[in-house]
């Protein structure tokens, strides 16, 4: 009884400590929280007016649209919620997710180090890779899907480690194989690819150890169901499943063949990223440190490395696409970990590094003259504010950025104007046809686009008047009349 008390105990203090972790590396890293500009968001601010549009009433797929699934659009739905006219709600659910991955990290490392203080010091120092400097900058898809990809691997680790080998584990496994797998499918379908290796890992194990291989695939299809069945329902109720289809999978793929990406350009952007080339030697080197270090299964980190890295460069046109690899430095820090063996000295170095690895994340950031910090960057948070001063005349305005994307919707709980309010990356005719006869019918109240944009000849004859802008160079905005 004591030993199960002393052991709940400690999983609450790891649990309360990752916690903490998690808020004060995301305060300093994240631009989602108060110490980063509003005005500073890509990716993300599109999610969060995907999210903000569904949690409006307005049908995903149909009334708006966007590459990615609709389980990104439901977390930056629910941060909507909590903080309506900023990224705070989403900080604090990352938060909430990288608490979560991080455990899963400090389980992995428990695998190997069989120790709890040195395991939370191994799980503490995977913030450098989640958070490496020219690989991440924004929390977007990749972050969420974080989570989900560490559980797939621990489970996939645990089997091959031979621990806890019952029918409990094979099952636990299995069901849990299945949830990852769905959720990356509903977040970016690409990462589920990855997710594959994983998977047919603990397959395996399971039939290895004896099972049918029908009873770890009808568990991976029942844990996959229990995610994707309530959004298919929806989407049928309200009659856009076809239109997810067609957005999330026909026009997806249409607007990657659009990107005229290489797979050789991946070569020419590791050789002149030094950032990217530092860190990708990392993470093989810690792959390569678990084939000399592993007892058991050492070619299944290498193996599993080697599949998701053939998935990303398919596809890898920025450094963040390189982020899913971060999960497999773990062996590397597990590593530098293991040559502790005091256990004071492993909870006076995980204090220390509770510290210091946010502290040195900052400092690095804080000396990259483009990261917007909330006191920096003066002319552009003038020039985000006149425009907010403006949109805020108009109620719930309705937005298009045209050939672009931005966050000026988000102080004034702006809406999408039309089905493609902003331009997706290799954007078909169809796509820019529509954005197009949104601005000639006037659908918009504000369009945003860039100042070298042909369409700034046009829309100066139309229902449109262009207004005066601090910074000209970045983008140019108008308002209907």
């Amino acid at each position: 009884m004591t030993a199960a008390v002393n052991h709940a105990s400690w999983r609450a203090r790891v649990w309360l400590a990752l916690g903490v972790f998690s808020f004060l590396v995301l305060l300093i890293v994240s631009p989602d929280s108060w110490l980063h500009c509003t005005w500073d968001h890509h990716d993300s601010a599109w999610f969060f007016t995907c999210g903000k549009a569904w949690m409006s009433g307005m049908v995903p797929y149909d009334d708006y649209a966007d590459s990615k699934g609709p389980l990104l659009w439901l977390i930056y739905g629910i941060g909507y919620l909590i903080s309506p006219h900023d990224f705070h709600g989403v900080f604090w659910l990352s938060c909430i997710f990288y608490t979560a991955t991080f455990y899963l990290c400090y389980k992995i490392a428990l695998l190997f180090l069989d120790d709890g203080p040195r395991s939370l010091l191994a799980s503490m120092g995977m913030a450098v890779f989640f958070f490496f400097p020219g690989i991440h900058y924004e929390v977007r898809a990749e972050d969420f899907a974080l989570l989900f990809s560490a559980a797939a691997l621990y489970h996939a680790f645990r089997l091959s480690c031979q621990h806890d080998m019952d029918n409990h584990a094979f099952a636990c496994a299995s069901w849990w194989i299945g949830v990852c797998l769905a959720s990356t499918a509903l977040i970016k379908y690409n990462i589920t690819a990855m997710l594959l290796a994983p998977a047919v890992v603990v397959v395996l194990q399971c039939i290895r150890c004896g099972q049918r291989w029908w009873q770890p695939l009808w568990r991976i299809v029942a844990g996959a169901a229990v995610v994707i069945v309530p959004f298919v329902a929806y989407m049928l109720a309200v009659g856009c499943f076809d239109d997810f289809v067609r957005e999330y999978f026909i026009n997806t793929l249409a607007t990657l063949g659009n990107n005229k990406y290489r797979m050789l350009d991946a070569v020419g952007m590791i050789a002149t990223h030094h950032g990217m080339a530092t860190y990708l030697v990392l993470v093989l080197a810690s792959v390569v440190t678990a084939f000399f270090t592993l007892r058991r299964g050492r070619l299944l980190p290498l193996l599993m490395f080697a599949w998701y890295l053939l998935i990303i460069v398919r596809n890898a046109k920025w450094t963040y696409y390189y982020a899913s690899l971060s999960l497999f430095a773990i062996f590397g820090v597990i590593a530098l970990v293991s040559v502790i063996s005091s256990k004071r000295t492993a909870v006076v170095a995980t204090a220390f590094a509770a510290v210091a690895i946010p502290a040195a994340l900052g400092g690095i950031m804080y000396l990259d003259p483009s990261v917007a910090w909330y006191n920096s960057h003066s002319e552009q948070q003038a020039d985000f504010n006149r425009c907010i001063e403006a949109m805020k005349q108009v109620n719930r305005p309705r937005v298009l950025y045209y050939n672009m994307n931005g966050s000026y919707d988000v102080p004034v709980d702006g809406l999408p104007a039309c089905r493609y309010w902003a331009s997706q990356n290799g954007s078909t005719a169809e796509m820019d046809s529509i954005q197009v006869s949104a601005i000639a019918n006037g659908d918009a109240d504000f369009v945003f686009m860039l100042p070298s944009s042909p369409m700034n000849e046009r829309i100066d004859t139309t229902r449109y008047e262009r207004m005066d802008s601090h910074c000209p160079e970045i983008m140019t905005m108008y308002k209907k009349k």
